[in-house]
């Protein structure tokens, strides 16, 4: 999560690691002390449709939001705050298909798309916004400069007498001063009745919703994804709420006017604890995944060693399980070197000695990737390292994995000289001028995350002509099983 302050002057900051679901301990957050003028249920970064490690299935959250319709006091609206087509198991398998139905049966009244919802292309989109049953709103919905159709820059909400506005801005989008200018331009220019409410409803980094709740007039509240762990600030008498992700987190907002202002009473609540489950939207999503299902608990292999994926190790320093995966990419495209983004890989957990899935390996690997090979100068290869280490730290999903080489990085260094030492595995030193071929995922090949040094390799084969990543675990855990090497690749400091 992202912590860098560049806008606006903050009064207050709270972060909410964990907090228990309320309602079974003490009153129903919908039962506030004020008479509430609007209740507003956030999500976002849903990934799953059941219960499962350290996530809530869909159905305990459709119970959620049933609970507090039938006992707020007033008003009622859900929201979403993008990242749902992927990356997750089900996105991988129908592109989002079955999310989007699942989404319109718990009543969504908008979503803003997130920068995983591009994950397939416009196209697919373009497709699961024509058949949501709520609008997918964003005023910079644009891929490579081309709008996407269907996805609509707001929508006026309307309960009763209540007029709230919602504005989109997505992730994957334009994002820059000029884009704070034409969503003013678009607040300035609406006409008839002035909204009771106005909501910026976004998916994007930290710093860029502080910019925009502190540069733009007439925004009350700012509902944001992109953050794994729920926030909460207020910014000048305007509030930003992120909920969290994950299947693990949502929020429940109730607001009240004083003294021509929105007040709110924020509850941050755990989905995993909450106690009840939607029994008929469980047994609609059991009969909707059941052919999948049965196919995913097919046996794959085993590790006899744990292998551990948490975001927080696999982003800062090299582990076992990476290493492994690595050098399977690696060893099938037969190349002097390999490269793999820790971000490519979401089991986020240590996964225990024992059986692996289908199940398993969809959820370590939901991006579809495939692998090519490009020829790479020493020069090129250390650039590369250098712009995976843009942002470093536990949410750096752009740390360089790597097979055949070591190297050594110091995050408190000025960004382009992070890296101070860098050996091939037989102990040598990387050749500046000397050309080696280098096996990575398509999101490498095409500049993703700015690694830009790739961009100006030589290609040798192209991830339209490459095996699937995921094809390439599942086969090598077929044949030999897991054992993986634990050897510190990438170090920590640079003593």
């Amino acid at each position: 999560m992202r912590r860098k302050l560049c806008h606006g002057s903050v009064s207050i900051l709270i972060l909410f690691w964990f907090i228990p679901w309320l309602t079974h301990e003490r009153a129903s957050p919908a039962q506030s002390v004020r008479k509430p003028s609007v209740h507003m249920i956030v999500m976002g970064d849903l990934y799953d449709f059941f219960d499962g490690h350290d996530r809530a299935g869909m159905a305990r959250i459709s119970a959620l939001i049933r609970e507090i319709r039938q006992s707020a006091t007033g008003p009622v609206f859900v929201f979403h705050t993008g990242d749902a087509i992927s990356p997750s198991i089900w996105g991988l398998l129908d592109r989002g298909k079955l999310m989007i139905e699942a989404l319109g049966r718990l009543g969504l009244d908008a979503m803003v798309p997130g920068n995983h919802e591009f994950d397939f292309g416009p196209r697919v989109l373009a497709e699961r916004a024509k058949e949501a049953r709520f609008p997918i709103i964003a005023i910079n919905a644009s891929y490579q400069g081309t709008p996407v159709s269907g996805i609509k820059p707001f929508i006026d909400l309307t309960r009763g007498s209540m007029l709230v506005r919602v504005v989109g801005v997505g992730g994957a989008g334009e994002y820059n001063v000029h884009l704070l200018s034409r969503i003013q331009d678009f607040l300035n220019r609406r006409s008839g009745k002035r909204p009771d409410l106005t909501i910026l409803l976004t998916h994007e980094e930290y710093e860029h919703d502080i910019a925009l709740l502190t540069s733009l007039e007439g925004i009350d509240l700012l509902l944001g994804g992109d953050e794994h762990h729920p926030v909460v600030w207020q910014v000048d008498h305007k509030l930003l709420l992120k909920p969290g992700a994950g299947n693990r987190t949502a929020a429940h907002l109730v607001g009240y006017r004083k003294d021509g202002r929105w007040r709110w009473d924020i509850h941050i609540i755990s989905l995993t604890d909450y106690p009840r489950q939607d029994v008929e939207f469980r047994r609609w999503l059991l009969k909707k995944t059941q052919p999948v299902r049965k196919r995913l608990g097919t046996v794959v292999g085993q590790t006899k060693t744990p292998l551990d994926a948490r975001r927080s190790v696999i982003r800062m320093r090299s582990t076992a399980w990476m290493n492994w995966v690595v050098d399977r990419i690696r060893e099938t495209m037969k190349t002097d070197l390999a490269l793999l983004n820790a971000g490519a890989v979401r089991w986020e957990r240590i996964y225990e000695p024992g059986i692996i899935r289908l199940k398993d390996l969809y959820e370590a690997f939901p991006f579809g990737n495939t692998l090519a090979v490009v020829r790479l100068t020493g020069t090129q290869i250390r650039e590369a390292l250098e712009e995976g280490l843009r942002e470093p730290g536990p949410e750096n999903g752009m740390l360089l994995h790597v097979s055949g080489l070591f190297y050594a990085y110091d995050p408190h260094r000025p960004f382009g000289r992070r890296v101070c030492r860098i050996t091939m595995e037989d102990g040598t030193d990387l050749v500046p001028e000397k050309t080696y071929t280098v096996a990575l995922n398509d999101y490498l090949f095409r500049g993703g995350g700015g690694i830009r040094a790739i961009r100006k390799g030589i290609t040798v084969i192209p991830p339209e002509s490459g095996p699937s990543l995921l094809d390439v675990i599942r086969r090598a855990i077929v044949d030999e099983g897991i054992s993986p090497p634990d050897e510190p690749r990438i170090q920590l400091g640079c003593r």
